[in-house]
């Protein structure tokens, strides 16, 4: 019997055996050799607030009422799952909003209040290979991650997404 012995193990098996995009395993074996010690540990979801303000304006906003997800950085690695609670099938969903699952995992950085996120692994294809900047402010147990959207070629949106997490004990 295998004995995996880590959440991020786990999560790559599984996310391979579900179509997402990966970079080379060269990406994921290195070693960062950053000082990542003050996001490290677990966090749990809370909200999440996304501001658009070109193309079209519009606020998207969700909470832990109706979202359950788990976030991990450990030793410059991370894995992010955010998933609805509730998920209406079949019919089986045409697009992401619909599956109502998000998940992606890579390596980080952390360094003087910026969160650099690099998407290695993600059931997205259109989000492995790039990289989320955020603004990070750590006030108790409670992470703020502010990152502000830009357009690229597969999205015209532009704004800013504020995430919010607790630390779990």
């Amino acid at each position: 019997m295998l004995r995996l012995t880590g959440f991020l193990p786990f999560l790559v098996i599984i996310s391979m055996t579900h179509s997402c995009t990966s970079q080379s395993n060269a990406a994921l074996t290195k070693d960062i050799g950053m000082d990542s010690r003050t996001v490290e540990g677990a966090y749990e979801f809370v909200s999440e607030t996304v501001m658009i303000t070109s193309p079209n304006k519009g606020t998207e906003k969700r909470t832990s009422d109706e979202w359950t997800g788990l976030w991990f950085f450990q030793h410059g690695r991370f894995s992010e799952t955010l998933m609805k609670k509730k998920r209406s099938w079949p019919p089986f969903p045409t697009n992401e909003q619909d599956l109502g699952y998000e998940s992606s995992a890579g390596t980080y950085d952390y360094n003087n209040d910026t969160l650099v996120l690099r998407h290695e692994l993600s059931l997205n294809p259109f989000s492995g290979g790039r990289n989320s900047v955020f603004d990070c402010r750590i006030e108790g147990e409670t992470l703020t991650l502010t990152e502000t959207k830009m357009p690229y070629m597969e999205s015209l949106t532009e704004g800013k997404r504020i995430l919010i997490l607790r630390k779990l004990q």
